[in-house]
């Protein structure tokens, strides 16, 4: 059998510990997100592969309003492993995490010297491709979303003694507090590599926005040390005036949170951006409504309605952005429905503000805000000189409101990212939505909202689960990418060539609390339109099992594009599933798996815990077995 093992080993023990009752805290595995890096041959007869290992990586980034826009370098080999001859044809294998709510908006592969944009296809269009041209020996890369914050890249051939090298673009969701906001650093990524390596930093300033400073936090410490690493140089490209400064690889090692930090560059409690494309506006928003409200430590606040009013118009597709619920989790609605997590249900009558903004549904979704009370989102609207913002709740149970109005010259200016991270949540709108009908047109209601999210992905070049990023060599199709180009810096004079930039732990400049919800948090949502339903007899066993997979409405999709495996309790595939099987669950819509106890080489495995895992372009079920012998 082929296997397939994609799955990470956090994702893996919280499945685990969930089944079993074993109690998790979001928070305390916050930091754990593991990302695998491996290279093999694909094409050998024996099973050759090692832990790949990244030689360079740079990270550029930008504000652009509630996110940050990123841009990762990255240069693979095989060094330290065994594969290291120039006759190897090797295949990068690389899994990795991105925070839940960011959008992978491009890719590059170098071929030689040579840069080459990656064209997006819809998912198994691109798949094919790659597989097939894996096997003439050309040039390509794939760049694929899996499940949760995790993404594949394979590229194909690296030689035993060169190097690959790629760039990975995507929009960061940036977490805002009342007088900073962060963004988190990839550190999980570098962490992949056999040799961790440093991390070089470009920092491109924006209007009303400070120079960030680095926050981490290592260990068991309860604070962040800000550290101010960033120095001004020009990039040599564009003349263009940068600041850049270095992580060092042993810092990467040893801090568990790690992120750049910014002055909050609210005004009054509220920062909107707004970019406009043809009659239509996209903008972003945050509130600090503590400090609207002009709240206290000991005071409840509840919030049941949050309006932005573009001229007398309402906005409308507003998504909410990251926000805390009461469990610690982020959570991702859309805000005429509710924000946040319904902590509890009001019943349907007008609160202080409803007759200003009347909710679009009869039901009132309250939450009650953490000590931060920050609110953040994106939307659409109709261009006005004049936006007006709302808010409606209650304060010490009772009802309260407050609006205030914010002219067009006051709203920052966005950019083309700005419209990319609400095409992106509108994506995920589409993908997490569930699909409230009968059995026998599910299929056709699937269809439809599958090739709408295709082409939404495919016109504005942002990553689904159901398309790919692919580069090719270039050829009369395929162009070399002329604008294309990897940062580079100068200019001595600016960058204090003499001052090294590269830090160590102990250059902690000052420390402040950690924030409630830290960087990068753990959700463990679920797609609400469950698909797939799972069941293991007998469980516990001593001996074989049966696992039965059903669908409880129709999945049209590739069985190429499904995974199914057995994993054990560090996170590693043992067992897989043939795409025969799943042929067979997508035409029938049930399927009977027997394990017999054996991992894909035929060896009997341990007593202990497994746990079976189905994936799906839409979502994941997992069941545990356990195995008494």
């Amino acid at each position: 059998m082929n296997r397939v093992c994609t799955l990470s080993l956090c994702i893996a023990c919280v499945w685990m510990c969930a089944s079993i009752g074993i109690e998790v805290h979001a928070q305390a595995l916050q930091p754990q997100h593991a990302s695998f890096l491996r290279v093999a041959d694909p094409r050998g007869t024996w099973n050759r592969s090692g832990q790949g290992r990244i030689e360079e990586a740079v990270l550029t980034i930008a504000p652009c309003g509630v996110y940050a826009q990123c841009e990762l370098f990255l240069t693979f080999s095989s060094a330290g492993t065994s594969l290291l001859s120039s006759r190897d044809s090797l295949e990068v294998q690389f899994d990795f995490f991105l925070p839940l709510g960011a959008w992978v908006t491009d890719s590059w592969l170098w071929v030689g010297q040579d840069i080459v944009q990656a064209k997006i296809f819809d998912r198994t269009t691109a798949t094919t491709v790659y597989e097939s041209i894996v096997q003439r020996r050309q040039d390509p890369s794939l760049l694929t979303k899996n499940y949760g914050g995790y993404y594949s890249l394979r590229i194909f051939p690296m030689r035993g003694d060169e190097t690959r090298k790629v760039k990975i673009a995507y929009l960061l969701p940036m977490e805002w507090r009342s007088n900073a906001v962060y963004a988190s650093i990839p550190t999980s990524l570098l962490r992949a590599s056999s040799r961790i390596p440093s991390l070089t930093v470009l920092y491109y300033p924006e209007q009303d926005w400070s120079i960030p400073s680095l926050a981490i936090q290592q260990g068991n410490s309860v604070a962040l040390a800000a550290i101010d690493i960033l120095r001004p140089t020009q990039e040599l490209q564009t003349g263009r005036r940068v600041f850049m400064g270095k992580i060092d690889s042993e810092l990467i090692r040893s801090s568990t949170v790690s992120a750049l930090e910014w002055k909050s560059p609210m005004r009054d409690g509220i920062m909107l951006q707004l970019v406009q494309r043809g009659e239509e506006c996209y903008y972003h928003l945050v509130i600090d409504a503590r400090r609207l409200f002009n709240i206290q430590a000991s005071d409840s606040l509840e919030i049941d309605n949050v309006r932005l009013k573009s001229g007398s118009t309402a906005c409308y597709d507003r998504y909410n952005i990251t926000m805390l619920s009461r469990e610690g989790h982020y959570t991702a609605s859309n805000l005429p429905i509710t924000i946040g997590v319904p902590v509890s249900i009001r019943p349907s009558v007008p609160s202080a503000f409803s007759p200003l903004y009347a909710p679009l549904l009869t039901s009132y979704g309250t939450r009650r805000l953490d000590n931060q009370g920050i609110i953040q989102e994106v939307g659409r609207c109709i261009p006005s000189n004049r936006f007006l913002v709302g808010i409606g709740g209650y304060l010490n149970n009772l009802p309260v409101a407050i609006e205030r109005a914010i002219p067009f010259e006051r709203a920052q200016r966005g950019a083309v990212c700005s419209y990319l991270a609400w095409v992106g949540n509108h994506i995920a709108g589409l993908e997490n939505t569930p699909i409230n009908t009968s059995f026998e047109r599910a299929d056709t209601v699937i269809r439809a909202r599958q090739r709408h999210i295709v082409q939404l992905s495919l016109e504005n070049r942002v990553l689904s689960s159901l398309t790919a990023f692919l580069a090719l060599e270039p050829n009369d199709t395929t162009p070399i990418c002329s604008g294309c180009y990897q940062p580079s810096t100068g200019n001595p004079a600016l960058a204090g060539a003499n001052n090294p930039l590269t830090i160590a732990p102990s250059q902690s400049t000052q420390r402040r609390a950690l924030p409630t919800q830290t960087i990068d948090a753990l959700d463990e949502r679920f797609l609400q339109n469950a698909h797939v339903h799972l069941t293991v007899s007998p469980n516990p066993s001593y001996g074989t099992v049966r696992i039965t997979m059903q669908l409880s409405e129709p999945i049209h999709a590739d069985a190429r594009s499904l995974h199914v495996g057995i994993y054990d309790v560090l996170g590693r595939c043992i067992r897989t599933v043939h795409h025969a099987v799943l042929d067979e669950l997508l035409k029938q819509g049930v399927a009977h798996l027997i394990w017999d106890g054996d991992d894909d080489g035929g060896h009997t495995v341990a007593a202990g815990v497994y746990v079976v895992v189905v994936q799906t372009p839409f979502m994941r079920r997992s069941i545990t077995i356990l195995r008494l012998g």
